[in-house]
């Protein structure tokens, strides 16, 4: 006797969808970074649902089972962010799968039991390297086969290209690890931003007229090459530039974990406990280790002055 496929599925819904609506769109991917590759397929899904008179959906996975995305690869985005990029592109319905309750399914069953009986999907769409099914045993031509064998419909996406590179987000997880954060936000479409808790550091900063907010960089997410970086930082929806270390602070500290210690510029507020938007524009210069506190105070002004320039803030 045939095992009951149960998978687990939690449905949200980002924008509330007509009543009129039959069926769903989806669009199927992990969606790390929702970068400008993935709006190229939810403009196709977009475009579909319309058509069919259908929900616009996407079914994605929260994570891999270990915190982490696809192989263990760090993530560009929090779960909540991704959510809200999501709905930013006009998605009605996320839904998001526990990967361990899909990962055992046949490319068959994954079609027939996920799709078609739960997602009541009438069309799918996804990237040309999608793959799905236990071990990733298929792949986009096995969607639009399968899809088609139930009278469904299925688009496959090419590849979108940037400056001759194929846009995914592996490739921005290595620009933005590289330093290259202008060829990542490129491939973003948006900077590339953490939004993380301000967590309480040594306040050396204030002692010599220079506060900064403090950010660790949870597991599992993609940490920026170390240096110095001109950042803007979101406070209460008022932009305003900064100056952002990414490392461990080998002058005065030498932590053991890489965090972000970013230096807002014309602001002195209280900001502990609270998460703060910080957007990464520009890569300034390397870490490294200055031989005084009075050598590493007159870097910290040229790193200031850098930023601004590149901010146009003179």
């Amino acid at each position: 006797m045939r095992q009951k496929i149960n998978p687990c599925i939690h449905q949200i819904t980002l924008r509330k969808p007509s009543p009129d609506k039959k069926g769903s769109c989806v669009a199927l991917g992990f969606f790390d970074g929702v970068h400008i590759g993935h709006l190229a397929l939810f403009d196709e899904a977009r475009k579909h649902a319309a058509e069919q008179g259908a929900v616009f959906a996407v079914f994605t996975f929260r994570d891999c089972g270990d915190g982490t995305y696809k192989a263990g690869a760090p993530r560009l985005t929090e779960w909540n962010e991704r959510l809200s990029l999501l709905r930013e592109a006009g998605v009605e319905r996320v839904y998001a799968a526990d990967f361990e309750s899909v990962a055992t399914l046949s490319p068959e069953e994954f079609v027939e039991e996920v799709l078609i009986k739960r997602l009541d999907a009438v069309f799918a769409v996804c990237g040309f390297n999608f793959r799905f099914g236990h071990r990733a045993a298929a792949d986009s031509s096995d969607l639009d086969r399968l899809m088609r064998a139930h009278g469904r419909g299925c688009h496959i996406l090419p590849p979108t290209k940037q400056n001759g590179v194929t846009v995914s987000s592996s490739a921005i997880r290595a620009a933005i690890e590289n330093g290259e954060i202008e060829l990542a936000n490129s491939m973003l479409g948006r900077p590339f931003t953490i939004n993380f808790p301000v967590i309480h550091g040594k306040m050396l900063g204030r002692t010599i007229g220079v506060p900064t907010i403090n950010q660790a960089f949870p597991f599992g997410f993609v940490v920026p090459r170390r240096g110095v970086y001109a950042c803007r930082c979101d406070i209460d929806g008022e932009i305003l530039g900064a100056v952002s270390n990414v490392g461990v602070r080998p002058t005065v500290e030498h932590t053991e974990s890489v965090n972000c210690e970013s230096h807002i510029l014309d602001f002195d507020g209280w900001l502990y406990g609270r998460r703060i938007r910080v957007s990464f524009l520009h890569f300034l210069r390397e870490e490294r280790q200055f031989n005084s506190l009075d050598e590493l105070i007159a870097q910290i002004q040229n790193d200031i002055d850098s930023a601004k320039s590149r901010l146009n803030l003179h």
